[in-house]
């Protein structure tokens, strides 16, 4: 029984492997395995050299035996398993990289996540040109000492979305203040930058919204500490000079026509 270099040769257990070469351990063989490919096909390969100490040219009988059989069963079962899993588990990998992806084009979503994972420390508020840091410890609810001021995801029709912080936990009373949740003191700080640095921008090119605020918008920036451009000063002066020219205009017709009223008073 002298089997050729890179024949077929089986063991008492039904396993087949490629032959190699008689050595002093024993014989040296190449097993041979039925694997399943990421479609659940099977294709052959080969596993690790390994030393038969027998081995059979044909099927020995006892591959046929009822024990065989039914461990052939199992393994058969196995593997459909494993594919099974496999395959499930590369459903939740793409499910979970398209949640990531939704998660991440969109930047107050990606706040959500921090929010869920209790990654949010600060605040940053901004109502009627009033602009603050809060500490999120500093946001309880004024009539609980456990619950937190509820903040609140808007959207608009465009599909713009935006956080507002209630007044209480429950969501009820009228304030809501629109906000900018951050992860830190320091991101805290570059958001109050960049809603400054916006607000500018809006009046210089018209299209600030809050027009009117901006006297209270350079205070915030004095008190926090934030540089105010000179063009923003300059127009908040000529702003206050107009609206005082304006009052004093107007309490200057009002003195005229009280003294035409008491001149005539006086004629009478």
């Amino acid at each position: 029984m002298n089997p050729t270099t890179d024949s077929t040769v089986y063991s008492r257990f039904g396993e087949t492997a490629r032959y190699v070469i008689n050595t002093p351990e024993g014989h040296l063989v190449v097993p041979k395995l039925t694997v399943l490919d990421g479609e659940g096909n099977e294709i052959e390969s080969e596993g690790s050299p390994a030393i038969w100490s027998e081995f059979f040219l044909n099927p020995p009988t006892e591959k046929l035996n009822e024990e065989v059989v039914a461990l052939n069963k199992t393994l058969q079962t196995l593997r459909e398993q494993i594919y099974v899993a496999g395959k499930e588990h590369r459903g939740m990998d793409k499910e979970i990289e398209a949640r990531r992806a939704r998660i991440t084009q969109h930047e107050q979503l990606a706040t959500l996540d921090k929010y869920l994972t209790q990654g949010i420390s600060h605040y940053v508020s901004v109502s009627y040109g009033r602009v603050e840091i809060l500490a999120k410890e500093n946001t309880k609810s004024e009539y609980s000492r456990d619950a937190f001021k509820l903040l609140t995801l808007y959207g608009d029709t465009k599909g713009n979305l935006s956080w507002r912080l209630d007044q209480y936990a429950d969501g009820s009373g009228g304030s809501r203040v629109l906000v900018y949740p951050a992860c830190s003191l320091e991101e805290a700080k570059e958001i109050v930058e960049h809603v400054f640095e916006e607000k500018w921008k809006g009046w210089r090119t018209g299209a600030g919204e809050d027009f009117h605020w901006v006297d209270s918008y350079i205070g915030s920036a004095k008190k926090l500490g934030y540089p105010i451009p000179e063009d923003v000063l300059a127009f908040s002066k000529e702003k206050a000079i107009k609206t005082h020219s304006a009052s004093v205009e107007k309490m200057e017709k009002d003195l005229e026509a009280a003294k035409e009223t008491l001149e005539k008073i006086r004629a009478s």
